[in-house]
């Protein structure tokens, strides 16, 4: 939730480890979902270090974890 979010940017930015999930279809969609909440964009941009996104994709019948990450800064 938007409360929720400002803490962990908060404690993000005075320099605590914060790890999270959201819900998002991308790792692009993590950033703007998280500006939707009212996260200030500038304290994301000093604050997010890396974005990892995994997903269940179906392959010949079965599913497999498709994990992909992007390095911020």
């Amino acid at each position: 939730d938007e409360e929720t979010a400002k803490l962990a940017l908060e404690a993000a930015n005075t320099g605590h480890l914060v790890i999270t999930t959201v819900h998002a279809s991308s790792m692009i969609s993590v950033k703007n979902r998280l500006v939707e909440m009212g996260c200030d964009p500038n304290l994301l941009v000093q604050n997010l270090l890396l974005i990892a996104h995994q997903e269940l994709i179906p392959i010949k019948g079965k599913l497999s974890l498709n994990f992909t990450w992007k390095k911020m800064r």
